[in-house]
């Protein structure tokens, strides 16, 4: 798969499965919007993503933010370039299925 200059903006792309797909993406050749809430850890993966030769923005982004979410997406859309977007932000929740809140559900 190549992607000429197409980017792909990852939500929760600084850890994890959405860094992994960050570069896996990357290194077929499209151009990453690297998206988190962590912002340092977003700084320093951003940077990972850019010494290997990836073409990498970096995105702030808390997805419990709608209104964040849809800046970032529609700013990147805008530019007419937006091929793909990668939802792998979550959290992990210890307990059982029945301790599980509403709010737990929320984030």
């Amino acid at each position: 798969m190549t992607s000429g200059s197409k980017r792909v903006a990852i939500l929760g792309g600084a850890s994890g499965i959405g860094f992994a797909t960050a570069k896996r993406l990357g290194s077929d050749g499209y151009r990453i919007a690297l998206a988190d809430v962590d912002a340092a850890n977003l700084e320093r993966k951003g940077s990972e993503l850019e010494q290997l030769g990836i073409q990498t923005s970096v995105w702030p982004v808390n997805v419990l933010d709608v209104g964040a979410v849809e800046l970032c997406v529609n700013s990147l859309a805008s530019a007419g370039d937006l091929h793909g977007l990668v939802n792998t932000a979550g959290i992990y929740q210890k307990g059982t299925a029945a301790d599980v809140t509403e709010g737990d559900w929320d984030r």
